[in-house]
């Protein structure tokens, strides 16, 4: 069966878990390594190495977002074309996100490199934070080809009908992370280049995983010259930009109050927002994963003509979410001060910086959740066909 007659047949629950649980585990190992990167640095490194890392992330946030508009508009049309057994088209926009996709990276990598003081500038990097920002900027940015392709290629491969390739392709890459964080800080003591490093290594494994649902006879994904009128990618990327407002929301609230809390209270004050920032990054993927899972399915089934099929999907996914909201909410009410002590053992005054951060922060897990799935049902929704 191939994988839009799942998507059109299959019952609605197991239809949507199958995929969406997989690539949910996925992100959320993503972020939870991304948590873990900050307790080793934190630790092994120290707090304003945690604060330097906090400065330059709001960037890479926005690179994510950017290629996530491109990576979610694709999908929803592939999604799109499969549910209409379109196969030339769907090869055609495969193809066209794979070359946008490698340029934008390629581009992104020469330009950290060529304008990094002004871009340290702009995320507000003091003297103090100057030399650990700018080296933690470099270091990341030369792995970003492997990290936007790996992730956009999993887009991909999840809704072909591989969703547990993906899972391993993310899920894994975070594993290896986790583990190098521990050989390069605590084993080897290399610093925060050791953190950058780790990082990079594991955006490699993830494209690597990725790449190899490719060659099997049984996958969709391939690439074709026959590109047919740009017209259609530049249509998708449109209709996948609200996605952009998800994921770039919470790197730009960084973003501000970093600026301010640089300013305020110096480097102890952005390390305590970096913890913050850490767990509004972990809560946002969680609703992430279980909503970007919608889109194609909407598209696919609306294609096809079955709106009441696709409303079920929305309920189910409306429910899960707000449910992993209320839970993150109860546990950051019940058990904050433990959780903020890992990241931060030692520093008193970071510390209290982060709880009186947490305290009003912790509200926002509530309904965030639900706004994302509304966002990526609309992204299903909004599929267009253009002139080819």
């Amino acid at each position: 069966m191939d994988p839009a007659t799942k998507m059109l047949r299959n019952p609605v629950i197991p239809t949507y878990f199958s995929i969406a649980l997989p690539w949910t585990m996925a992100t959320m190992a993503s972020s939870s390594a991304a948590i873990v990167d900050g307790i080793f640095v934190g630790n092994f490194v120290g707090a304003n190495a945690l604060a330097a890392v906090n400065l330059v992330m709001p960037l890479f946030t926005l690179i994510g977002g950017i290629s996530t508009v491109i990576s979610t508009g694709s999908v929803v049309k592939y999604a799109k074309y499969a549910g209409e057994h379109d196969w030339e088209k769907a090869a055609a926009i495969f193809t066209k996100s794979m070359i946008v996709l490698t340029v934008f990276s390629l581009l992104f990598t020469l330009a950290a490199f060529a304008f990094t003081d002004g871009i340290l500038h702009v995320l507000s990097v003091n003297a103090e934070l100057y030399g650990l920002s700018r080296l933690y900027l470099r270091i990341t940015a030369a792995f970003q080809a492997f990290m936007i392709l790996g992730f956009g290629l999993s887009f991909f491969v999840r809704v072909d009908g591989s969703p547990a390739v993906a899972s391993v392709a993310v899920t894994g890459g975070a594993v290896l992370n986790i583990l190098l964080d521990w050989l390069f800080l605590a084993v080897f003591g290399f610093g925060l280049a050791g953190a950058a490093y780790a990082t990079g290594l594991s955006f490699v494994f993830t494209l690597a995983v990725a790449c190899c649902r490719l060659p099997r006879r049984d996958c969709r994904l391939r690439l074709t010259r026959r590109l047919g009128c740009w017209r259609d990618f530049l249509g998708a990327v449109y209709n996948g930009s609200s996605e952009l407002l998800n994921e770039i929301s919470g790197g730009f609230i960084v973003f501000l109050i970093n600026g301010i809390m640089i300013r305020a209270a110096g480097a102890s004050g952005v390390a305590g927002f970096a913890v913050i920032s850490y767990l509004l990054v972990f809560g946002m993927m969680a609703a992430f994963g279980f909503s970007d899972s919608l889109s194609p399915l909407v598209s696919c089934n609306m294609a096809a003509g079955k709106r009441g099929r696709a409303t079920a999907f929305l309920l189910t996914a409306c429910l899960t979410v707000f449910g992993i909201g209320a839970l993150l909410f109860a546990v950051l009410t019940l058990w904050p001060e433990p959780l903020l002590r890992a990241f931060l053992p030692e520093d008193a005054a970071a510390l209290q910086i982060a709880q009186e951060f947490l305290h009003g922060f912790r509200w926002m897990f509530l309904l965030a959740g639900v706004n994302i799935v509304f966002t990526s049902y609309f992204t299903g929704l909004q599929s267009r066909s253009a002139r080819w």
